[in-house]
């Protein structure tokens, strides 16, 4: 390689650097939550029989691994109940089952409407997904606020006689769930972004 080819390089992962060093010397010191040692979140979801589906449907959307990065993340998991009605009323299929069928021999129609209902599964998964861990005593006040989550929507939070409401119509019904990679919050709903 020539000389002047690895000096522009070497200049521009210099500069590269620096602005990320500038950029979190810019962040505000925030105190970092204790996170649990040991078990990432991927663990914790698979240990809870009542996040069953939920992290059935993470291994069908192959999104698992997406868990087992080093986060933070809070994740806000629907249980059981939350996805059979999620799938009854939104998807109208019975299960994760309906929609993950084998392609060969679906009908083209059959194999749209597939694919339609696995990327609104998608959307709905990603969007539990926030990449800061958020324990409960962090939810606002009576107020709104806004988190960010995966896909840049928001999730509109607020706390009415100590719970915690997302969306105004899903609740933290387990709290503070903590793994060596984030917090796990268990809902009663299915989240789904607004339009």
């Amino acid at each position: 390689m020539n000389n002047s080819i690895i000096q522009k390089i070497t200049g521009y992962l210099l500069v590269i650097s620096v602005g990320f060093l500038g950029l979190s010397a810019c962040q505000e010191d925030e105190p970092e939550i204790q996170l649990a040692p040991g078990e990432n979140l991927t663990a914790l979801l698979a240990a809870d029989q009542d996040l069953s589906i939920y992290t059935e449907v993470l291994d069908s959307l192959r999104l698992r691994s997406f868990l087992t990065s080093p986060g933070p993340f809070t994740v806000l998991a629907p249980n059981n109940a939350a996805f059979n009605d999620y799938f009854r009323r939104a998807l109208q299929v019975n299960g994760i089952k309906d929609i993950t069928l084998p392609v060969a021999g679906l009908t083209t129609a059959q194999l749209t409407t597939q694919t339609q209902k696995q990327l609104t599964l998608r959307v709905a998964i990603t969007y539990t997904f926030i990449p800061k861990a958020f324990t409960a005593a962090e939810f606002p006040t009576p107020t709104a606020l806004s988190l960010t989550s995966v896909p840049n929507k928001y999730i509109n939070t607020s706390v009415q006689n100590g719970v915690i409401r997302l969306d105004n119509s899903a609740t933290i019904i387990t709290a503070d769930i903590r793994g060596a990679n984030g917090i796990i919050h268990k809902t009663d709903r299915v989240l789904t972004p607004r339009p």
